[in-house]
């Protein structure tokens, strides 16, 4: 398997915001963004599924019980990803972040968070039915956009029309050393969004900006 870096961390977005995880960054993405946060993702090592499984191990045994796979797009090495989950503890849970470019099974996973990337500030045909494609799975699947104040609308407007879906709007945050007023203001934005919209969702502050850690 392609592996970027792995890390035991609070989560810092999303509906498991604060659990103690093991991060296991793969490397390798189908996109480009701008806005990417995972800058050094395309560095990997190679590691069996045999190494890796230690590693988990060796987590489990420091009391960590949840692993989130992320990248880098981790849909690109999906069956060695569930291959792995196979010989896991099975008292741990494992989420997987996506792009959602890539539609795959997820009964192997307590929770898919699909995080779709900015394409034409939304409005494409095939955006769209990317989208839809994920409103149809399995309810572990949750939508967690990054959204700033271009695409904010466009958001409010969609998770509005799909009102059976669990979203988690997170701010887009600037790659600087003071992002923590944008960041805020970011998430009083969202919050004010979803209230003129109506919208029965979660604003995601980002932990790891706000604290300062990984």
């Amino acid at each position: 398997m392609r592996l970027n870096e792995w890390f035991i961390s609070p989560q810092g977005e999303g509906p498991q915001m604060g659990v103690r995880s093991l991060f296991i960054r793969l490397s390798g993405c189908n996109l480009n963004c701008h806005m990417c946060d995972s800058k050094y993702a395309s560095l990997h090592t190679n590691v069996s599924r045999a190494e890796l499984l230690k590693t988990i191990k060796q987590a489990y045994g420091k009391g960590v019980r949840n692993v989130v796979w992320t990248g880098g797009e981790p849909s690109l090495q999906i069956a060695d990803i569930k291959d792995t989950i196979a010989s896991c503890p099975i008292d741990m849970t494992h989420s997987i972040e996506t792009n959602g470019e890539v539609v795959f099974g997820t009964t192997a996973f307590d929770l898919v968070v699909v995080s779709p990337k900015d394409r034409e500030h939304n409005n494409d045909e095939e955006f769209c039915d990317l989208l839809n494609r994920w409103v149809l799975v399995e309810p572990q699947v949750v939508f967690k956009p990054v959204v700033d104040i271009h695409n904010i609308n466009w958001w409010m407007k969609w998770v509005k029309d799909h009102p059976g879906i669990r979203v988690y709007f997170m701010p887009m945050t600037p790659q600087d050393e003071d992002m923590i007023p944008e960041h805020n203001r970011m998430v009083k934005m969202i919050i004010r969004k979803m209230d003129e919209y109506g919208i029965n969702g979660a604003v995601s502050p980002r932990l790891h900006v706000i604290y300062k850690v990984r």
